[in-house]
């Protein structure tokens, strides 16, 4: 878990022109479409989606030319008060 600077939608339109839509599979069925900002922090790529997305270690993110499978997930924090998922793969 991390402290971010600026709450969710901030980040989110601050880096609207990094924003990609993930489709989200689980068990080989497409279950949501979410927004997402590709990241990485030592060494560890990430996907950083809204809080309260609905993901799980064991799914697949795709989107046109990418395909990742979920390894493990954190939650980011603005003020002590979740704000982002942060998914790695």
């Amino acid at each position: 878990m991390a402290e971010i600077p600026v709450p969710a939608d901030v980040y989110f339109r601050d880096f609207a022109f990094d924003v990609v839509k993930y489709e989200v599979k689980r068990k080989g069925t497409g279950i949501a479409v979410v927004d997402g900002l590709p990241n990485e922090e030592d060494g560890e790529k990430y996907i950083h989606l809204p809080h309260g997305s609905d993901v799980v270690a064991g799914d697949i993110l795709h989107s046109d030319g990418f395909r990742a499978t979920v390894k493990k997930l954190s939650t980011d924090t603005y003020q002590g008060k979740p704000e982002l998922l942060k998914v790695y793969y």
